[in-house]
């Protein structure tokens, strides 16, 4: 609860919350509601055909989406998603009221989801720059993967009680509605500011692709994303067998439909308290491979004992094990990749998910042509668990929400050396930064000595002088001694504590490996030192 408190106590971080509440509950009831409306137009063809025209164009369009997200306002391309969304949900909503032609409605849908894939990648990308610690990151992360499940559950109730009591048209309308309130919570959020692009030139394949290449270039988010992929593909043939599933094989009807998502949904929402728990005592990742068994086991049990009355609560606990694999891969991936092209990886996520998703639609109509409906559970459930077993030995390796001191971490998040960096790059040189106090009058650096250090002020108040001037005077946040590092030449100046000072010393090599690795942080370091010379001898002239 106290890692709860302190990621909604964050202002931006809780209305991104609330912002996916709404987004979330208007996407799965229209998921669920198009579904039933494809089925009654022309049953379990229907269904994977919607899948596959509302997915196939998202796939397209979801790497150019997510590209918006690293080269504009974050938070703008929140609103103009939500937006999109509401238009097309509300079109979709007046062409099946009409009596348009399947083809009409499942167009609109494709715009929806079209609009639809810039938002994930934006949140994912946009949290990271709003959170102030990696530990909140991650908690709110899991309220993300929890609330996405609450939306899940409050959507598929209504789905199924507006159905049963309203019909598809006012269905279709309500959650237009609920759409619509997205983009009115997240305008609140803090407008995020992009960097400007580096100077080299980039083509445009190269800007596409740089979240793809960011991807096959680090084995731990390979692997993090080729899970993600088989549970995506699992996940739609999910989908499809559960429509199929409620109303053949446990006879609920199409209402069932609703009451099946709503025990996933279920699921999910006590998965996030599990994972929080698990948060708390720095075992996050491990629940990755919790998750894939929980996630697949249950469905195996229904499709072998195909009774209403254990279906139920075997769907929750497959929501649970669902819940506890999403927290842990997006907190994974957010700390391993770069910030300036955070929202590409992302879109690659996205790219997979909607291609996996419809993929898994066609493989569920497949399958159920080929083993029946019970057989095809069994057989899409046993693949999350056999990726468990494949996957344990690397996964236990990674760590999430690794515990570091939250107030260094702040400090040195916030220079803009660093903040380009991925979090766990961040995290690293957190662990291993020593802090040092020094007296009023003490020398921390003197000029002309060999540079081993870079320091940031944590408390207190250093004088800085060169050739025996004073020049300036730097308080807590600020830094000094990059300008030996990245040049590899002697201090350049002398600092002098002024009173009690704590400093936050990062190593030489350190310093180096973290800064160097990374062409933005990097550029960012050059022109800090550049300034400060140039400044330096401008006084001196």
């Amino acid at each position: 609860m106290g890692l709860l408190r302190t990621a909604l106590g964050n202002r931006d971080l809780a209305r991104l919350e609330l912002a996916w509440a709404t987004s979330s509950l208007g996407n799965w009831a229209f998921s669920i509601l198009l579904a039933l409306y494809a089925y009654r137009q022309g049953g379990t063809g229907a269904v994977a055909l919607a899948v596959v025209v509302r997915m196939a164009p998202a796939a397209l369009a979801a790497p150019y989406a997510a590209a918006l997200a690293d080269r504009h306002s974050r938070r703008s391309v929140l609103v103009w998603s939500a937006a999109a969304r509401t238009a097309a949900l509300f079109a979709a909503a007046a062409a099946a009221a009409a009596g348009a032609p399947i083809g009409a409605v499942l167009v609109l849908g494709a715009a929806f989801s079209v609009a639809n894939t810039a938002h994930r990648p934006a949140q994912a990308a946009l949290m990271p720059l709003v959170a102030r610690t990696p530990a909140e990151l991650a908690a709110a992360n899991v309220c993300w993967s929890a609330i996405d499940y609450a939306g899940f559950l409050v959507g598929s109730l209504m789905a199924g009680a507006l159905v049963r009591f309203a019909g598809l048209d006012v269905a279709f309308l309500a959650c237009t509605l609920v759409l619509a309130l997205t983009a009115l919570v997240v305008r609140g959020v803090t407008r995020d500011t992009r960097p400007p692009p580096l100077p080299e030139p980039v083509g445009v394949v190269t800007e596409l692709s740089a979240g793809l290449r960011t991807v096959a270039g680090h084995p731990q988010i390979r692997l993090f994303v080729a899970i993600l992929s088989v549970d995506m593909l699992v996940q739609g043939v999910f989908d499809v067998l559960l429509v199929v599933a409620a109303i053949e094989l446990l006879g609920l009807g199409d209402s069932g439909v609703g009451w099946l998502n709503a025990a996933w949904g279920v699921g999910g929402v006590l998965g996030g308290v599990a994972a929080l728990a698990l948060l708390g005592r720095g075992r996050l990742a491990s629940a990755l491979t919790v998750g894939l068994l929980v996630s697949g086991l249950p469905v195996v049990a229904v499709g072998a004992w195909p009774a209403a009355a254990v279906a139920f609560p075997l769907l929750v606990a497959m929501g649970v094990g669902f819940a506890l694999m999403e927290s842990a891969l997006l907190t994974l991936t957010q700390r391993l990749a770069p910030d300036d092209v955070l929202g590409r990886v992302f879109g690659v996520e996205e790219t997979i998910e909607v291609v996996a998703l419809g993929l898994g639609s066609v493989v569920a109509a497949a399958l159920v042509a080929l083993l029946g409906v019970g057989g095809a559970l069994v057989a899409a459930g046993a693949v999350l668990p056999v990726v468990a077993v494949l996957t344990a030995r690397r996964v236990a390796g990674s760590v999430a929400g690794t515990r570091v001191p939250e107030r260094a971490y702040a400090l040195v998040h916030g220079l803009p050396l660093f903040a380009p960096l991925p979090v766990a790059t961040l995290e690293t040189l957190v662990l291993r930064l020593t802090e040092r106090a020094y007296a009023a009058g003490e020398r921390v650096v003197t000029q002309g000595e060999v540079g081993d250090a870079f320091y940031v002020i944590a408390d207190g108040r250093v004088d800085v002088e060169v050739d025996g001037r004073f020049r300036r005077a730097l308080h807590a946040g600020d830094f000094f001694g990059e300008i030996a590092l990245l040049s590899d030449v002697a201090r350049t100046a002398t600092v002098t504590a002024a009173g009690p000072v704590s400093a936050l010393v990062i190593e030489r090599d350190q310093f180096l490996a973290g800064v160097g690795a990374h062409a933005r942080s990097a550029r960012a370091a050059e022109t800090a030192a550049r300034e400060r010379l140039q400044a330096d001898a401008a006084a001196g002239a």
